[in-house]
Formats: C-alpha cells, sequence, structure tokens
C-alpha cells in the first residue's frame, strides 16, 4: 500500500494497516446477495476485469490471425 517507496515510514504503516482494517471489517449489504466483505468486493471486481480484458485480447488475437 506504500507504493514503491522503499524507505516508509512508521506513519505510513499504521496507515496502511488502518486501511486492511477497514477493509477487512466493512461490509456491503445488497438484497439479493446478503452482505460481503469490501475485499471480497474489490477482489471480485478485479476479476471481472481480469476475465473480461482476456477475452477481448483472444478475440484481437483471433481477429488478427484470420487477416494474415
Amino acid at each position: 500500500m506504500s507504493g514503491a517507496n522503499c524507505n516508509i515510514s512508521v506513519m505510513e504503516i499504521m496507515e496502511s494497516e488502518k486501511k486492511l482494517r477497514i477493509l477487512s471489517v466493512m461490509k456491503l449489504v445488497h438484497h439479493s446477495n446478503g452482505s460481503i466483505t469490501v475485499r471480497d468486493f474489490i477482489a471480485r471486481c478485479r476479476a471481472e476485469t481480469e476475465a473480461v480484458d482476456n477475452e477481448h485480447e483472444t478475440a484481437d488475437n483471433l481477429s488478427l490471425s484470420q487477416v494474415c
């Protein structure tokens, strides 16, 4: 959470800990899915984004191979 900074301060560590603690405790509530932690929500969003990106990449590769 401190980026590419190799020399992090104690304050940055404490802020990162605080963010991680908040993410693990907070829950989002949806009427059809029940409750889900913010961390799980972010992980699912990332997984869906990666899946869509992979589909687009595959489609692009297929269209390029058909042209050649």
